[in-house]
């Protein structure tokens, strides 16, 4: 796979600019990503920053028209859209590439300034709760993300609530605490824009400068925050009942954060455990015991600390939670003990290289690769390691952070019971 040839600097007023050009198709992709999430919340204003993502969909300026961003995009041809994690907001904007200047222009408006009206604020609140009813509370397991952050974190960690947030927190957001939270978070020096597909270098450099350069700090102040090992909770065994067909369980290890030196291994590992129907957990409590209808593995990836979860469903209502944790457990813990097998860690391997070039064959998947790295690790490059940190993996560094984090004193276990 071919390196990507990004063009990194760094305007005056501290705004971090990548620049790399695919020519594959004539389309670009204009990407702003801001540091802050629901890790900059605190407890009784959780959810702002993903309330904050739709908000800023109506923070472009205009004396004739509402909906500004969504009246160009369509008439230009253009898609976009965004998304809020624990640690950041990403915005993009993918279009026909003689559309780049509209996109850099309409991106600049967003950062800008702060034009929401209370109007709006209502509205993006009226959405959002509907968005934490329909995939939390509405959803069968939806409530399983809340359920293991509260039992992996300590009440006092800024990773304790879901990016969601709480529907009375998100309610009682005022128009005063929207301009503060913008002033605070929605700052050049604060934020990465990435340019990828078919432009001319020269072109885009002189937007960006047209559009971005004279953007100005606000006076909003970040809210500090710490991180340390005392703030992530081990051995806790919890539940919560929902209205669920079929009962579940769940394991919860704690691992080291996003871009550390075991990020990648910590990938492999969690594949091997379950990703896919061929792993032995699959094998041995779906179709062996046919305790489960499901078990798979999966990371939630974060700035400060990770976390690997390992979680099965009932295949019958009579299989009780119980019985899974203890299914599960046991069958883990042999996993473990015989260690993995040559096989297994090749599967993965092309599992994970067919993976990143499947996203990486967009130039949305190449822009958000570079906006996360540059914003989290301050390397835009390292999208060019990927590959070769597929290849790299060993056996042996699955199984030395196996037995260094994968270890059932330091787990959480949680179960799903019916109502």
């Amino acid at each position: 796979m071919s390196q990507h040839k990004i063009k990194s600097y760094t305007l005056s007023n501290g705004l971090r600019v990548n620049l790399n050009q695919i020519k594959r198709t004539p389309t670009v992709c204009v990407t702003v990503g801001y540091h802050v999430g629901s890790k900059n919340e605190v407890k009784g204003m959780t959810g702002i920053a993903h309330l904050f993502e739709h908000l800023m969909f109506d923070n472009v300026n205009s004396n004739k028209f509402d909906k500004v961003y969504d009246l160009c995009g369509l008439y230009s041809g253009s898609e976009n859209n965004a998304y809020t994690t624990y640690d950041q907001t990403v915005y993009y904007i993918s279009l026909p590439n003689h559309q780049l200047e509209l996109g850099l222009w309409l991106e600049a408006q967003r950062m800008n300034s702060f034009t929401i009206q209370e109007e709006s604020l209502k509205t993006q609140k009226s959405v959002v709760t509907e968005e934490i009813n329909q995939n939390v509370f509405n959803q069968p397991y939806g409530q399983m993300s809340t359920a293991i952050n509260a039992m992996m974190y300590d009440t006092n960690c800024f990773y304790n609530w879901e990016v969601y947030g709480s529907i009375e927190d998100v309610n009682s957001f005022s128009i005063v605490k929207a301009q503060e939270f913008f002033n605070s978070y929605y700052s050049p020096s604060n934020s990465v824009l990435t340019i990828v597909g078919d432009f001319e270098l020269e072109s885009a450099m002189k937007f960006v400068e047209k559009y971005f350069g004279s953007i100005t700090e606000k006076n909003g102040t970040m809210k500090p925050y710490s991180f340390d090992s005392t703030l992530c909770k081990t051995n806790q065994r919890s539940f919560y009942t929902d209205d669920i067909p079929l009962e579940g369980a769940s394991i919860s290890f704690h691992i080291p954060k996003k871009y550390s030196n075991d990020y990648t291994v910590s990938q492999f590992v969690s594949s091997i455990l379950g990703r896919g129907k061929s792993t032995v957990l699959y094998n041995e409590l779906v179709r062996e015991k046919q305790l489960c209808s499901e078990v798979y593995s999966y990371i939630d990836s974060r700035e400060e600390s990770s976390i690997l979860t390992i979680q099965a469903i009932a295949s019958d209502e009579s299989n009780t939670a119980e019985q899974i944790e203890e299914s599960l457990v046991s069958t883990l813990k042999t996993v473990i003990s015989n260690g993995y097998t040559p096989k297994e860690l090749q599967k993965v391997s092309t599992k994970s290289l067919t993976s990143f070039a499947y996203q990486t064959q967009l130039v949305e998947g190449v822009a958000d690769y570079i906006t996360t790295s540059t914003m989290l690790i301050n390397t835009p490059e390292y999208i060019n390691s990927l590959e070769d940190n597929f290849k790299k993996v060993t056996l042996e560094e699955c199984t030395v952070f196996t037995q260094e984090y994968l270890q059932f004193d330091k787990s959480n276990t949680l179960l799903i019971k019916k109502q």
